[in-house]
C-alpha cells in the first residue's frame, strides 16, 4: 500500500495541539492519498494507538500509527508522492513541498511550522500559569474573608498586565461601613502578581 501522502495544513494545526497535550503517537489512515483532519487521531501511548487502528480496519479503512516529536517528524514520515517529485519538471505549479533535499519554500514553511509551536508552547505555558496565578490570589481574597465579590474585577486587571493595580471592597459591618483597598503588583523577575498590602 502506498504511504506516501499529501496533507492538509488542517493536520498540522491538530499535530501542534497535540505536541501540546503531550500526544506523540499518531494514527492516520493510510488508505487515503490526500490526509485531512478526519483521518488523523492522536494519543499519549502507542497501545492506545494501535488498539485504535486494530478497532477502525475495514475495506475502507486502514490506520498506521506513527510516533513523532516536530511537524519535521510528520513530513519525513508521510512524504509527498512521489509522482508529484517528478511531474514538477513539466509543471512547476504542482506542490513543491515533495523535496526530500529540502527546498527554499519546504525549509521556511518548516520553520514557520516550528516558531509557531513554539509560539503556542509559550502562549499556553503564560495562559497556565495566569490561570494558577489567579486562583492563588482569588483563593486568598476569599479565606481573608472577602468573599469572591472582587473575583471579576481581579480576573479583569490580572488580564491587562499592569504592573500594578487596586481593589476596593466595600461592605457594611454592625451598620457601620466599611472600606478596604487592596493593593496588588507584578514580580519583577516573574510574570506573577502578588499581594502586596491592604488599607482599611
Amino acid at each position: 500500500m502506498n504511504n506516501e501522502h499529501p496533507i492538509s495544513d488542517e493536520v498540522l494545526e491538530l499535530v501542534n495541539i497535540a505536541l501540546s497535550k503531550g500526544e506523540h503517537w499518531m494514527a492516520y489512515n493510510q488508505s487515503l492519498y490526500f490526509i485531512d483532519k478526519e483521518d488523523v487521531h492522536f494519543f499519549k501511548l502507542q497501545s492506545e494507538a494501535k488498539e485504535f487502528a486494530n478497532d477502525n480496519l475495514s475495506d475502507r479503512d486502514a490506520y498506521q500509527v506513527i510516533y513523532f516529536n516536530s511537524i519535521l517528524d510528520i513530513f519525513t514520515k508521510l512524504p509527498y508522492s512521489e509522482n508529484t517529485g517528478k511531474d514538477m519538471v513539466n509543471d512547476p505549479d504542482i506542490n513543491g513541498l515533495y523535496n526530500h533535499e529540502g527546498n527554499a519554500f519546504t525549509d521556511a514553511l518548516i520553520e514557520h511550522f516550528e516558531q509557531q509551536q513554539l509560539l503556542f508552547h509559550s502562549q499556553l505555558q503564560t495562559n497556565v500559569m495566569n490561570n494558577e496565578n489567579f486562583q492563588y490570589l482569588s483563593d486568598n481574597l476569599k479565606y481573608m474573608g472577602f468573599g469572591e465579590i472582587l473575583k471579576t474585577d481581579l480576573e479583569k486587571n490580572l488580564n491587562e498586565g499592569k504592573a500594578d493595580f487596586q481593589l476596593q471592597y466595600k461592605a457594611e459591618i454592625n451598620k457601620k461601613p466599611f472600606e478596604v483597598t487592596m493593593k496588588f503588583r507584578k514580580s519583577e523577575t516573574t510574570d506573577m502578581d502578588f499581594f502586596n498590602n491592604y488599607h482599611a
